[in-house]
């Protein structure tokens, strides 16, 4: 039996991405078995475990892509934003916000990948790419003059990168279709607060950098 080419493999393991990528979305991790993304792929099971080894690893891989695709958003968001280089980062900063709200990337993200993934290794995954995102912005603002020149880049990028992290999760979460992904439950004492919207954090962050001018 011939060996399968390069392209064919890579082909293969895209469309078990994509499958799981869907699957996870409309069941959840929980729901989602490896029959039923081999068979939306249009594969066998024994295909899936050749790329993946379990169905953590595939969720890992469907996460990836999705930080990914945000960090190129927010860029061309701040690429494509009228005026000088602040508005740019702003435009950058809001679309990284409103993109939370997009029900699929909070289920896979804010939702599933915590659960299954962990905390610490979403943060590293994210990191890699927003983190650096963010050093740069800050970077832009200092040269441009926008920013004082004595401005500690790292760390207010990492100020920034955590602020706007930290409220595009809780935005995520508050925009997850159910109570039982927003952590809701029958039990709880009282109303939970719902996060700030858009506006109001690109106001504090607007503010934020205009401190350092």
């Amino acid at each position: 039996m011939p060996r399968r080419s390069a392209a064919e493999a890579a082909q293969t393991k895209s469309a078990l991405v994509n499958a799981a990528r869907a699957c996870f979305v409309a069941d959840g991790y929980a729901g989602t078995t490896t029959t039923a993304i081999a068979a939306r792929a249009g594969c066998s099971q024994s295909a899936l475990f050749h790329h993946f080894a379990d169905k953590a690893e595939l969720l890992e891989y469907v996460v990836a892509a999705e930080l990914q695709t945000y960090d190129k958003l927010v860029g061309r968001a701040a690429a494509e934003a009228g005026g000088g280089f602040m508005e740019q980062v702003l435009a950058g900063c809001r679309r990284s916000l409103e993109w939370a709200t997009d029900p699929a990337w909070s289920r896979l993200v804010a939702v599933e990948a915590p659960a299954v993934l962990g905390a610490d290794r979403l943060h590293r995954m994210d990191a890699d790419l927003g983190l650096r995102s963010t050093t740069f912005a800050i970077t832009v603002l200092v040269g441009g003059a926008l920013l004082a020149s004595d401005t500690d880049v790292d760390a207010l990028a990492l100020v920034l990168y955590g602020a706007l992290t930290s409220a595009a999760f809780q935005i995520a979460r508050a925009s997850s279709t159910t109570a039982h992904d927003r952590g809701d439950s029958d039990s709880d004492s009282g109303e939970r607060a719902e996060p700030p919207d858009v506006d109001r954090v690109m106001a504090v962050i607007k503010r934020l950098l205009l401190a350092y001018g």
